[in-house]
């Protein structure tokens, strides 16, 4: 059987990321580093730092609220505020469902 190479293995990005994970040692705790950049604690109890969950919703809004405000600006809109309120379902460890509300406010349209 001949296996396809990884796509991932050959990725040729000029904006390549890569993050480090190492366990702490005590219980569901992490920390992530992205190598230049500060230390984060990841619990999976949430008691020393974000879970998984809210980091992917944290990931998600970060994004989501960059673009925003990136076309925002290209566009020439003056923003007062951009809000991005996302959430997640989870069943046990397992996310379900994510949605992800925004709200921007603007004298634009007046």
């Amino acid at each position: 059987m001949i296996l396809s190479p990884n796509p991932l293995l050959q990725m040729n990005f000029s904006d390549t990321r890569s993050i480090g994970l190492r366990w702490s040692g005590d219980a569901l705790v992490f920390t992530g580093s992205t190598g230049d950049g500060p230390e984060i604690s990841i619990d999976g109890d949430s008691s020393q730092g974000p879970s998984p969950m809210e980091l992917l919703l944290l990931s998600i809004s970060g994004c989501m609220a960059i673009d925003l405000r990136v076309i925002l600006e290209k566009s020439r809109v003056p923003v007062e505020s951009l809000e991005i309120d996302p959430y997640g379902c989870a069943s046990g460890r397992r996310a379900k469902e994510i949605r992800v509300n925004s709200a921007c406010l603007s004298d634009y349209w007046s």
